[in-house]
């Protein structure tokens, strides 16, 4: 295929729901699209790890995924560690200041 070609995956006309809608490049479309993923909905329901486990999608793709179609998947537990984690230590001795 020549670059700079504006052939998209799987789009019937401006559907908002099909990737190649929501600004995506072009090789992430193709990516999700040959593992059968071709809207947003689809990807939506998938969680970050069971992204990262599809053939071509990495780390960069999943960032980009998750910005264009304005979803974060953020494991249960992990942001309540984090928050916890900031609370429980202490450096400064009490009562000396």
């Amino acid at each position: 295929m020549q670059s700079g070609g504006t052939t998209t995956v799987g789009s019937s006309g401006n559907d908002p729901d099909l990737l190649a809608a929501n600004g995506l490049p072009q090789w992430v479309v193709r990516s999700l699209a040959d593992n059968g993923i071709r809207r947003a909905s689809e990807v939506t329901a998938l969680s970050d790890a069971q992204l990262l486990k599809l053939r071509g999608v990495g780390i960069q793709s999943v960032k980009l995924i998750r910005t264009a179609v304005g979803y974060s998947s953020q494991p249960a537990g992990e942001e309540r560690d984090e928050a916890s984690s900031n609370t429980a230590p202490k450096d400064s001795p009490s009562g000396s200041q």
